[in-house]
């Protein structure tokens, strides 16, 4: 992983950051690039991580490295002067699926305040029927089945337990209708959450930079992640009910 630590003792709440690319390619160099220097205006510390990727591995291994991701930071927070108990996950594109999908599963040893997800994957039988999805799908599970893709699916496992979720999403985005789907359905089951949609933005914050109506998402990320992850902010440590 890559680390900022803001100056001072501390301790610091932690973000860390979770890249995108299809579950396939992509590091913790790329695609997150925009995020880091807000990020660290603010004062959070952030990580950003590597995880094995498919066809390697499967989408479980890779949800059990930011799992191990987590439990690393939460381990070593006197190390990085972080407070383990303000830590909020955040991802992109597939990378948003994985974040999403492990704050919604229990995760004893890895329980997160928080949760961004950037044009995030939720439903992924839906996914799985789309081209070109349709053709790389069998690569995502050791025993590939539509029970398979529901279990790993967050929208699956919508409930009001789960920790708040920042959802931010551009209208011309293919993921768009999946994002509003994913919103009402935590709408309804009453879990804490805020959409941020950003009009005519396509896949892909890097290709937000340029244009200023869409990037003021940064400065309402860093409101909402410094609401909910400040010192006297009630703890939203997950409780989960036997499945």
């Amino acid at each position: 992983m890559d680390a900022f630590i803001p100056a001072g003792p501390g301790p610091f709440p932690a973000i860390i950051l979770v890249h995108g690319g299809g579950w396939e390619t992509g590091d913790k160099v790329t695609s997150l690039s925009p995020l880091l220097a807000p990020l660290a205006r603010a004062g959070f510390a952030w990580f950003s991580i590597d995880y094995r990727l498919v066809p390697f591995v499967h989408i479980p291994d890779e949800l059990d490295d930011l799992r191990a991701a987590i439990r690393y930071v939460r381990a070593h927070a006197r190390d990085f002067h972080v407070d383990p108990l303000r830590i909020a996950i955040l991802g992109e594109s597939s990378g948003g699926h994985l974040v999403s999908e492990v704050a919604s599963e229990p995760c004893p040893g890895c329980e997160i305040q928080a949760v961004v997800s950037f044009y995030g994957v939720y439903d992924l039988p839906q996914l799985a029927t789309s081209p070109p999805w349709n053709d790389w799908s069998s690569h995502w599970f050791e025993k590939p089945s539509i029970e398979a893709l529901r279990e790993a699916s967050p929208i699956s496992l919508v409930s009001s337990h789960l920790a708040p979720q920042l959802l931010i999403q551009g209208t011309e985005d293919p993921l768009y209708q999946g994002t509003l789907e994913y919103a009402r359905r935590l709408k309804e089951a009453g879990a804490p959450y805020k959409l941020i949609v950003i009009e005519g933005a396509p896949h892909g914050m890097e290709e937000w930079e340029n244009h200023p109506n869409w990037v003021s998402y940064k400065r309402e990320m860093v409101e909402w992640l410094g609401e909910g992850l400040k010192n006297d902010s009630p703890v939203h440590v997950k409780r989960f009910a036997n499945p």
